[in-house]
């Protein structure tokens, strides 16, 4: 400072420092993941120890200021297309084309589905999804599909439950294996050897042991034919007529036959589950009533007429693919049936005769 007495002696205390121009110049490279953690080095003017990095309005991390023209910074979670700005004690860098940086979804991948296999009916019946045949996707990128692909066909339903986890219904198929596919906005998923998905018309296990069978499989084996009824709900008996197929023994052969004491498991396309003892199954053992003979029923008090036995062969426990001479009408393309050789002589408990089926297993 001067006055008309001189001018003031200089020291530490009146010292001005100009800043150089603060500036973004380029950033590299231009683009990342949407979940963030890209190291981006920021080229421009003005830098200075202490400097902070924003990409969009978000915090960048790691930030090292390397001199006055480069800054490494690693890119925070975002979205879209956002300007990278750096900001000192001299203020903060003016926008430009020249530091904008874009947040990329990539493309999903599919490492692995669970169940890999199910029934051609798909994980519905009537339309009504069912938990049954839900089948899990994992995988990464997969936040924001849009599609989720058996083949040609789209699921049925799919909850995105993470980025790395699908939950979907299956649609109906054809026998066979299939790719299952994502899609997001950033593109489809490439097929291989871990999305693949097999449609069975029928499938018997015993442990490890499966064997998916086709009708033509199940026709192959040897026929039984009989009559069939069941008791419904009070007081009704419902006359199946005669039905065709196969023992459920021949077809547990196909995998190494029913051990001494193990029971089984029959599932129907709609998530229905029946359990069947040792004795039911190797023994044709079921309770049989008359449904010629029902005793006076006052409402509400009806007992069905329990027979001992019938006249042999005996009782038959099938799985039909057949009803009076075509198609299985109620219940099918297969269904379980208990078959004697005489048309209405005998009728067994309606919840034996599974509908839809798609699986026996041993337990």
């Amino acid at each position: 400072m001067t006055t008309a007495s001189g001018t003031s002696v200089t020291s530490s205390s009146d010292q001005f420092t100009y800043l150089p121009a603060l500036s973004v110049t380029g950033i590299f490279p231009t683009s990342g993941p949407a979940a963030g953690g890209t190291s981006v080095t920021i080229t421009g003017t003005g830098f200075v120890t202490g400097a902070t990095v924003t990409f969009g309005t978000n915090p960048a991390t790691n930030v090292l200021v390397a001199n006055a023209n480069t800054i490494t910074a690693v890119s925070p979670a975002g979205t879209g297309t956002v300007d990278v700005r750096v900001t000192t004690a001299s203020g903060t860098s003016v926008t430009s084309s020249s530091d904008q940086f874009t947040y990329t979804l990539s493309v999903p991948t599919v490492t692995g589905v669970s169940p890999n296999s199910g029934p051609t009916t798909g994980g519905a019946s009537g339309g009504s999804p069912v938990s049954a045949f839900k089948v899990t996707i994992t995988g990464s990128n997969l936040t924001g599909a849009t599609t989720v692909k058996f083949g040609g066909t789209s699921a049925s339903s799919f909850l995105v439950n993470s980025d790395n986890q699908i939950t979907a219904v299956a649609p109906a198929g054809s026998e066979g294996a299939v790719d299952i596919t994502v899609t997001t906005s950033s593109g489809t998923s490439a097929t291989s050897s871990a999305d693949q998905y097999s449609y069975y018309f029928f499938l018997v296990a015993n442990g490890a042991t499966t064997k998916a069978l086709s009708l033509s499989d199940l026709e192959s084996m040897s026929p039984v034919s009989g009559y069939g009824a069941f008791l419904n709900t009070y007081p009704r008996f419902v006359d199946e007529g005669e039905l065709t197929g196969a023992t459920v023994l021949d077809i547990l052969a196909e995998v190494g036959g029913l051990p001494v004491g193990h029971s089984i498991s029959i599932t129907a396309a709609d998530g229905y589950v029946r359990t069947f003892s040792y004795d039911e199954v190797a023994n044709n053992h079921f309770t049989m009533y008359d449904p010629n003979f029902p005793p006076p029923h006052p409402a509400g008090s009806w007992t069905p007429t329990v027979i001992t036995s019938i006249a042999d062969p005996p009782l038959q426990f099938i799985v039909a693919y057949e009803q009076n001479g075509g198609a299985v009408s109620d219940g099918g393309p297969l269904r379980t049936a208990f078959v004697s050789p005489v048309g209405g002589e005998q009728a067994t408990d309606s919840v034996n005769w599974v509908k839809y089926v798609v699986k026996i297993e041993v337990l």
